[in-house]
Order: C-alpha cells, then sequence, then structure tokens
C-alpha cells in the first residue's frame, strides 16, 4: 500500500467514525429537536454558509455512497444522480408539468427577443384630460391631487403632467431587467 491510499482509507474510516457518532448522538436526543428529525434528502435554506453537523451546500458537488450512505440511497431511490444540483447564485422553482426535477433554465441577463414595430418612430403626448364623470370611474374626486401624475382641478377635469414619451421603431434588451425580488440563502440538503 501506498502512503496515499494508506492516507485516503484513514480519511475514509474517520469519515465513517464521525458519521457514525453523529447517528448515536441524533438517537440519543429528545424528539423534539427539529433540526435532527428533518428527512434525509430535505432542501432548506440557511441565512448562515456555516453547513450545519448533517447538511451539505447544495454546490454541484459530487457524493459518494461510502461518504455519505442515506443520502446516495434516497437520490438512487428517486432516479438522481449522486452529483447534487448546483443552487449558487440560483433560485429554486417548483417541479411539475412546466420544469422536471433537477432541471436547469433561466438567467439573470434576460434578453427581450429582438423585434420592430409595425410603425415608424413617433411620440405619444402624456398629458390627458378628461371629464369628471371619467375620473369619478377612476375613483377621483375634484380634490384629489397626485403631483406629477395626474391631478382632478376644481372644475372637474382631469390633467396630466403633460409632454411627449418616444417609441423607437425596434426593441431593446432585457439585460439585468427581468428578475423578480429575491433574496440570498444558502440551500443545503439533509445528508
Amino acid at each position: 500500500m501506498t502512503a496515499s491510499s494508506t492516507e485516503a482509507d484513514t480519511g475514509r474510516r474517520l469519515k465513517a467514525l464521525e458519521e457514525a457518532i453523529y447517528n448515536l448522538q441524533r438517537e440519543r436526543r429528545p424528539a423534539d429537536d427539529t433540526l435532527d428529525n428533518v428527512k434525509t434528502g430535505t432542501v432548506a435554506g440557511f441565512l448562515s454558509s456555516s453547513v450545519p453537523q448533517g447538511w451539505l451546500l447544495l454546490a454541484g458537488q459530487t457524493i459518494t455512497a461510502a461518504d455519505f450512505p442515506a443520502l446516495a440511497a434516497f437520490l438512487s431511490s428517486h432516479g438522481l444522480s449522486l452529483t447534487l444540483p448546483d443552487y449558487v447564485d440560483r433560485v429554486p422553482i417548483g417541479a411539475g408539468n412546466l420544469y422536471a426535477v433537477t432541471a436547469t433554465g433561466g438567467g439573470a441577463d434576460a434578453v427581450v427577443v429582438s423585434h420592430t414595430h409595425s410603425g415608424p418612430s413617433h411620440t405619444h403626448p402624456t398629458g390627458h384630460h378628461a371629464s369628471a364623470a371619467e375620473a369619478a370611474g377612476f375613483g377621483l374626486t375634484a380634490s384629489a391631487s397626485f403631483t406629477d401624475r395626474v391631478r382632478v382641478d376644481g372644475s372637474g377635469d382631469v390633467s396630466g403632467a403633460g409632454g411627449t414619451a418616444a417609441t423607437g421603431a425596434t426593441g431593446g434588451s432585457g439585460t439585468g431587467a427581468n428578475l423578480p425580488p429575491w433574496r440570498g440563502l444558502y440551500w443545503m440538503i439533509r445528508t
């Protein structure tokens, strides 16, 4: 046996011993210890990058059945590979009719499909006038006032801020503009 194979074997044995000790500790904890009652294969978001005992960060790494037997058995029983999904800088989405389990897609820099408008470049007036009856249809009254938006004056006429808005003949890029509100979490899986 070479020194490197002896080190690898010792590392595997040490990992197995740590796992056995951890499992014994889990068995002796009270039944209401919620972190330890989480089932193998559960995915959860954490606010810290410190990986708790019995969890793995979902970063696209491949596990082995020797190191994580329960997780490997769980993944295999569900037809999944031993390569964990990568959730670093990604958002999970519900699997079902549109998205398969472990499928990937999308991106932070979604691009609007190139297109042209049927007419030439032009402008639209942004000032709008309406009668008191039309304003009432929008729930506005003669005393309502919205700075730089829509104003209902004492005569009952609705008027906007005025000016024009240009419409080009071609569309633009949606880079970085297509993201829903988000909050970063560290996604981990129970081993």
